[in-house]
């Protein structure tokens, strides 16, 4: 009956415990033209930018970086593209990245730097953070952004969502508290029976 009891208050302790959760923030944003959505998409509003997962724009510092947003969906399809983000070194806005490079970028827009901080590795004392608000973009005349933009503005809108995800020790706990109280269960049946 003691082991019983140890056993159940151990499972409350572990479960009452287990509510610890980790609180990150995502920026959500939605491009459109006029009244039609052109894409949707979301990134960390801290992201990394090692090379290994977010190189600096065509290996140049300051130019940009290059970012691969979660649930990206471009013209009501989801997309496994990633996203540059442009400097105001050059001309700020951002451009779609096809997977194949060989493939017609879906948006290429000029504006506003669209994070502050900078693009080198993972800079702690000045970290690449992602603005928030509405920005107006106007797209590229070409590819290179050489020859102009047109008149034609797109509404950048840019959200910031705090997302909470269970840290994985408050995983370990509940599921330490869940096992016990099995446990328990299990040998209060067996004494039952008996």
């Amino acid at each position: 009956m003691k082991w019983a009891l140890r056993s159940g208050l151990l499972a409350v302790i572990a479960i009452l415990f287990a509510g610890n959760v980790k609180a990150d923030t995502v920026v959500v944003y939605k491009l459109t033209v006029g009244s039609t959505t052109v894409a949707t998409f979301s990134v960390p509003q801290f992201p990394s930018t090692d090379p290994s997962t977010a190189p600096t724009y065509a290996g140049i510092p300051g130019m940009g970086i290059i970012l691969t947003p979660l649930n990206l969906v471009i013209n009501g399809v989801s997309s496994p593209d990633s996203i540059e983000f442009f400097s105001s070194l050059d001309g700020g806005g951002m451009e779609d990245l096809p997977v194949d490079v060989s493939g017609t970028p879906a948006f290429n827009l000029v504006g506003g730097q669209l994070y502050s901080g900078d693009e080198l590795i993972s800079d702690l004392l000045n970290p690449a953070k992602m603005s928030t608000g509405s920005f107006t973009l106007f797209p590229c005349n070409d590819l290179a952004c050489d020859n102009g933009v047109g008149d034609t503005a797109y509404t950048l809108s840019a959200t910031p969502v705090t997302v909470s995800t269970p840290e994985p020790s408050s995983i370990l706990l509940f599921g330490t508290g869940l096992f016990a109280l099995i446990l328990m269960r299990k040998r209060y049946a067996v004494n039952e029976s008996a």
